[in-house]
C-alpha cells in the first residue's frame, strides 16, 4: 500500500489531478490492496472429519471463503504422529459451492483423505496450503479395524441448531475427555443451513469444529436440509464414506452426479452402520425403489459376514416407531410400511436382523423395546435380551430454535422410556453380544444438578445375530 500511494503522489505531481480525482485514486488503491490480501486473510474453516473408505483412511473437509475452484496443492492435509512432525501429506480436491439464495453467494469446499493410518492410533493434522494459510493443528484417533473387538463409544443426536444447541457443550467435554470416539448426527442441522445465503450453515459448521475436527462426524440428511435438492447437506458433508455410487438424476439437477451421501454404509469394529434417507419417502418418491433395493442388497451382504460385524445399526431422520403425536405416527407409518405397502423399512429390519434403528425428527427422546407390527417383541425395563425384532430409538433432543416436542399420545406397551428434555445419547459397543445405551440430559431449564444426568439406560444383549424370521 505505501508503494501504491507513492505512485499516486508521483502521478499527481506530474499531471494536473483534481483533489476529487485524487480521492478516487486513493480509494481505488486501498481497495486493490484489500483485495490482494483477501486470500491470505481467509484461512481454512469449518474443518470436519468423517470415516474414509476403509479403516486405514480418514477423510477431512473444510471451507475457504475464496469462492473459486483452486489449482493443485490448494487442498492439502499434512499429518503425522506428533503435532510438531506432520511428516505425511495428501493433496485433495476442491469445488466451488454456489448457494441458490438471492445473492448467489459462493465459497470453496475442500476434501482430502489421510491414508495408511495404523488402527486406533492418535494422529495430528492441519489443512490448507502455504499460500493461503493453514488451519490450527487438530488431532484424531484412527478407527479400529473391521471386526476388532475393541470397545468404542458413539455420541448420537439429531435436530441440533446453530442456536439453542443445548447438547453441544457436554458433547464437547466428552471429546476433550476422550470419552467419545465417534459422533452420529441423525439429520436436521443448523435450522437451516441455507438461511441467509448459507451463512447460518457456516455458523453451524464452525460451531461443531471442537467436536467434528477431533472425531469422525457421521451424518444423514433430514427434512430441514431439503432446500435446493438437499444441496447444502450434500456438499457440506461430501466427505462421508459413500459406497452407493453417484446421486441419480432423480435427486435433482443441483446434486445429481455428486457422491451419494443420502444412503451409504460403513463398518466400525463389530458394527455395520447403514445410513439412509427417510426424506425420499416424502419428496423424491421415484427414488424409493432405488434406495430400498440398495438397502436390501447391503443388508443381504452383511448377513454373509455377521461373524465379522455381528451388530447391524440402521439410521435415518424420521421415525419408524414413535408415540409423540398423530403427525409423528402418520409419517412413521409411511416409512415403516412404504408406498402402497411396498418398500417399507420395517420388513427390511425384520428380514435381515437389524439390531437397532436410530432416528431424530421428534424433538424429544423415546426408547422402544423390540417391536414388530406394533407388538412388543422382547425387553423389560432397561434389559433387552435376545429380542425377536429390532429396537427403535428416537433421539432428536439436541436443541434448536423450535423447542421441545411434547408427548400428547398415551404411551404404548412397546415404548420403554419417554423424556421431553434436551440431551444426547451414547452407545457403547462392548463386544459381539453386549451393547450399552444411555440418554444424557443437558436441559438448562431443569435443575442445575441434573445437567449431565443419565436419565435412561438400556442393555441390548444378543447371543446370536441373525434375521429375525429365522429366529
Amino acid at each position: 500500500l505505501p508503494g501504491l500511494l507513492f505512485n499516486l503522489h508521483v502521478i499527481s505531481s506530474e499531471r494536473s489531478v483534481s483533489s476529487n480525482d485524487m480521492s478516487i485514486l486513493v480509494g481505488v488503491a486501498f481497495l486493490l490492496s484489500f483485495l490482494s490480501s483477501v486470500n491470505a486473510a481467509l484461512p481454512p474453516e469449518q474443518v470436519h472429519l468423517a470415516l474414509g473408505g476403509n479403516p486405514s483412511q480418514m477423510s477431512v473437509s473444510w471451507v475457504t471463503q475464496i469462492g473459486e475452484q483452486l489449482g493443485n496443492g490448494a487442498s492439502t492435509v499434512e499429518y503425522g504422529l506428533s503435532a510438531s512432525k506432520l511428516t505425511m501429506a495428501a493433496v485433495g480436491t476442491n469445488k466451488t459451492f454456489y448457494d441458490q439464495g438471492p445473492n448467489k453467494r459462493n465459497f470453496t469446499i475442500h476434501i482430502a483423505a489421510m491414508t495408511r493410518l495404523a488402527s486406533a492410533t492418535r494422529y495430528y493434522y492441519h489443512v490448507g496450503n502455504e499460500e493461503d494459510g493453514w488451519s490450527p493443528v487438530y488431532s484424531f484417533k484412527s478407527s479400529q479395524s473391521v471386526g476388532s473387538s475393541e470397545p468404542f463409544t458413539m455420541a448420537i443426536y439429531g435436530d441440533m441448531g446453530s442456536t439453542n444447541a443445548q447438547a453441544l457443550t457436554l458433547v464437547e467435554s466428552e471429546i476433550v475427555n476422550e470419552t467419545v470416539d465417534y459422533v452420529l448426527h441423525v439429520g436436521d442441522f443448523a435450522y437451516d443451513m441455507y438461511v441467509s445465503d448459507g451463512k447460518v450453515g457456516d455458523d453451524f459448521m464452525k460451531q461443531i469444529v471442537p467436536v467434528a475436527a477431533y472425531v469422525p462426524y457421521m451424518v444423514c440428511l433430514g427434512n430441514h436440509e431439503n432446500h435446493y435438492n438437499f444441496l447444502h447437506y450434500t456438499m457440506r458433508f461430501i466427505n462421508q464414506p459413500s459406497n452407493s455410487g453417484l446421486l441419480p438424476a432423480g435427486a435433482g439437477s443441483k446434486v445429481a452426479g455428486l457422491p451419494n451421501n443420502w444412503f451409504f454404509s460403513y463398518d466400525i469394529g463389530l458394527v455395520h452402520f447403514v445410513a439412509f434417507s427417510t426424506e425420499i419417502y416424502f419428496d423424491y418418491k421415484d427414488m424409493v425403489p432405488i434406495q430400498w433395493e440398495w438397502l436390501r442388497q447391503d443388508l443381504e451382504h452383511v448377513n454373509t459376514r455377521r461373524k465379522i460385524t455381528p451388530w447391524v445399526v440402521l439410521y435415518g431422520h424420521r421415525s419408524v416407531y414413535c408415540s409423540c403425536d398423530s403427525s409423528c405416527g402418520d409419517a412413521a407409518a409411511l416409512v415403516r410400511n412404504g408406498l402402497s405397502g411396498k418398500y417399507g423399512i420395517e420388513e427390511l429390519n425384520y428380514n435381515y436382523g437389524v439390531d437397532l434403528f436410530i432416528n431424530g425428527h421428534q424433538h424429544n427422546y423415546e426408547r422402544s423395546y423390540a417391536v414388530y407390527k406394533s407388538q412388543h417383541m422382547g425387553g423389560n425395563g432397561s434389559m433387552v435380551v435376545n429380542p425377536r425384532a429390532s429396537v427403535y430409538i428416537v433421539t432428536g433432543s439436541a436443541g434448536c430454535n423450535e423447542d421441545h416436542a411434547p408427548f400428547t399420545m398415551p404411551q404404548p406397551a412397546y415404548s420403554a422410556a419417554r423424556f421431553n428434555t434436551y440431551g444426547y445419547s451414547k452407545m457403547t459397543v462392548l463386544n459381539s453380544t453386549h451393547m450399552y445405551w444411555e440418554q444424557i440430559q443437558t436441559d438448562n431449564g431443569q435443575p442445575a444438578d441434573e445437567m449431565g444426568k443419565q436419565i435412561d439406560e438400556m442393555w441390548l444383549v444378543v447371543d446370536k445375530h441373525a434375521p429375525f424370521r429365522q429366529k
